[in-house]
């Protein structure tokens, strides 16, 4: 018996000074859920956002659940003629996209479905940082195999975003790095992107 594949990427989860971890938001969500049975709802650019099939796993040190996008825009149907009929749908009904996810408690860790037909993670950091009123961000975990094929590859633009590091002692003086967060600090920033390109036709940054 065959079953489904899914496409996944790894992110940890990361918060502002005293501000709640990843881990303590969803514990909030599955609390409101129990007492409400309703996931809560967050609407972003006009569409809706929600929690579904959430479970605690493993004494409650492992969460799953679907970041569900509830969607009114149906498409059409394809008949078998090759004709097209719309889907009608009632009054306060949507299709729903899915994206399963797994999250660790111990190491903040999310393992997060790709599916291109449903949600970016992003989404989930935006519905995680407005439930909670705080800053969440969510950061990618490059895997060895990943940070190989970009040594041997042409690299023509790169992404950093760092978050402020909750340990002040983890932050060399000499390091350039002291001078960033620093200047985060002073500005009550949670994190920092910086991007690296080059328009050179065939030649990449340099390694």
């Amino acid at each position: 018996m065959s079953g489904k594949k899914y496409g996944v990427r790894f992110y940890s989860g990361n918060f502002e000074k005293d501000q709640q971890t990843v881990s303590q938001i969803l514990q909030k969500i599955a609390n409101h859920i129990k007492e409400q049975k309703v996931s809560p709802q967050i609407q972003e650019s006009g569409i809706t956002y929600e929690i579904r099939d959430f479970q605690e796993l493993n004494d409650g040190n492992v969460y799953q659940g679907i970041f569900a996008t509830l969607r009114d825009d149906a498409p059409n149907i394809r008949e078998a003629n090759g004709a097209e009929r719309s889907i009608d749908l009632r009054d306060n009904e949507h299709l729903i996209e899915k994206n399963h996810f797994l999250f660790f408690k111990k190491n903040e860790l999310l393992v997060w479905q790709v599916n291109g037909r449903g949600s970016h993670v992003r989404r989930f950091e935006i519905y995680l940082s407005r439930y909670s009123n705080s800053t969440i961000t969510l950061n990618d975990i490059i895997n060895v195999d990943a940070l190989d094929r970009i040594n041997k590859g042409t690299v023509r633009n790169l992404k950093i975003r760092i978050a402020r590091p909750r340990n002040a002692q983890l932050i060399a003086a000499n390091d350039w790095s002291d001078a960033a967060f620093s200047m985060m600090s002073d500005l009550e920033g949670g994190t920092m992107s910086i991007e690296i390109s080059t328009r050179r036709k065939g030649i990449g940054l340099s390694q």
